[in-house]
């Protein structure tokens, strides 16, 4: 429309010059008026060339890409007629759906299962060297340092290696005091500032040390089951195409 108003415009301007030219009175004005209906009719043939050409390239373009649009979608009804008929034709859908799912829950209740719990005991572990156990500070704004005192305390009351109850256990590692409350007698308490960092750090570098080598070697070797896994899985999938 850009394009036929414009040639329109022109038109109408040559007209108007040509109107000029023979209402002219001189030879010289009509002499100007035709050069100037010439350049202006030149300028019309050339820009209508050009604007043609340009008009000519972007729709053989625009075909272009509506072709390979109507290919892709002729390829997507291949494809998805194809799939149909995969599942029309299918003589073992039931079969290999049955074994996808045994597959998958053999290892969730199996060794998906332990790869699980043997990598919430080696996070678990690895975060106890992390813990702040060092000496509480009375401060004017509360107390300082020992942030992890309570969890090293529940970590002992379940290290049965350490005693038959919590109580054994907590005093084995020093966080237990006894001290005589009259008229209350003996009264135990539970002071996880009292821990025997000595002690815990030799725990530390020993049995826990030793338990996350062994659970860093039992995830390396699960999780080349799991790529097993996963590739059992893959390859029953392809063959089972869900409805």
């Amino acid at each position: 429309r850009a394009y036929e108003r414009w040639v329109h415009t022109e038109t109408a301007r040559i007209k108007k010059v040509r109107k000029l030219q023979s209402a002219a009175g001189t030879s010289a004005e009509r002499e100007a008026a035709s050069s100037a209906a010439q350049k202006a009719e030149a300028t019309l043939t050339t820009r209508s060339a050009e604007i043609a050409e340009i008009i000519s390239k972007l729709e053989t373009e625009r075909a272009e890409l509506q072709s390979a649009a109507d290919a892709a979608r002729d390829e997507n009804e291949k494809r998805q007629t194809a799939v149909a008929k995969l599942r029309e034709k299918s003589i073992l859908p039931a079969y290999v759906a049955d074994r996808l799912q045994q597959c998958k829950r053999r290892w969730a209740d199996g060794d998906g299962h332990r790869i699980e719990v043997v990598r919430q005991r080696l996070a678990v572990l690895e975060s106890l060297g992390r813990l702040d156990v060092s000496e509480r500070r009375s401060t004017p704004g509360g107390p300082v340092g020992g942030e992890g005192l309570e969890v090293v305390q529940s970590f002992i009351e379940g290290l049965i290696e350490f005693g038959p109850d919590s109580n054994a256990r907590l005093r084995a590692f020093g966080m237990l005091h006894e001290s005589e409350r009259p008229p209350y007698g003996m009264i135990v308490e539970v002071t996880p500032d009292g821990l025997n960092r000595a002690k815990w750090s030799a725990y530390l570098a020993g049995p826990v040390a030793a338990e996350i080598q062994t659970l860093r070697a039992e995830i390396a070797r699960l999780e080349k089951l799991e790529v097993a896994h996963n590739s059992a899985s893959a390859k029953l999938t392809d063959f089972y195409v869900p409805t």
